[in-house]
């Protein structure tokens, strides 16, 4: 499904220009799937996604390419260095091109975010959908995420409130 041309692998700063032009364009199909709106997504600097490209160690992003153009990216967040939290990590930032929906690549990079939030001692990770957006929470649902919770109003964009989906896994890892 995926196809003979999909390369995947961690993304570093020389992929910036590339994250800035997937997330726009998916931003001006649903901003609401974005968790931001696309206004707010077109003020952000080059320089904020290098900085965060940039970064080592367990938060990581992943990205997929069709013919050298990257089409799918996943990130995986630890937010905490605490002992007591160090063991859960956040997936975000999950998107993929309209132009390549329903062909895997979503999956995989989310496969490999939490494969690399596995290997630095993750034990659960959380993730939120925005909704509506069945194929994200069918997607996470196959992958093993269950349902914990709904925050009401959690978006707003342009007035219009979007409640959102708290989902988690518990992996191998810690």
């Amino acid at each position: 499904m995926i196809g003979c041309h999909a390369t995947f692998r961690r993304l570093d700063p020389a992929d910036a220009s590339a994250l800035i032009a997937l997330r726009l364009e998916v931003a001006a199909v649903n901003e609401s799937a974005m968790g931001a709106s696309l206004a707010e997504e077109q003020a952000r600097s080059i320089q904020s996604f290098k900085d965060q490209l940039a970064r080592e160690g367990p938060s990581a992003l992943f990205g997929g390419f069709v013919d050298s153009q990257l089409v799918a990216v996943a990130g995986i967040h630890r937010s905490s260095s605490l002992p007591s939290s160090a063991h859960k990590a956040a997936l975000w930032g999950v998107v993929v091109s309209p132009t390549r929906w329903r062909k895997g690549l979503g999956r995989v990079v989310v496969e490999m975010a939490i494969a690399h939030s596995s290997l630095v001692g993750v034990r659960r990770v959380n993730l939120t959908v925005y909704l509506p957006n069945e194929p994200a929470v069918r997607l996470y649902e196959s992958m093993g995420f269950r349902t914990y919770g709904t925050e009401p109003q959690a978006l707003c964009i342009d007035g219009h409130f979007y409640d959102a989906q708290l989902m988690s896994k518990e992996c191998k890892g810690g």
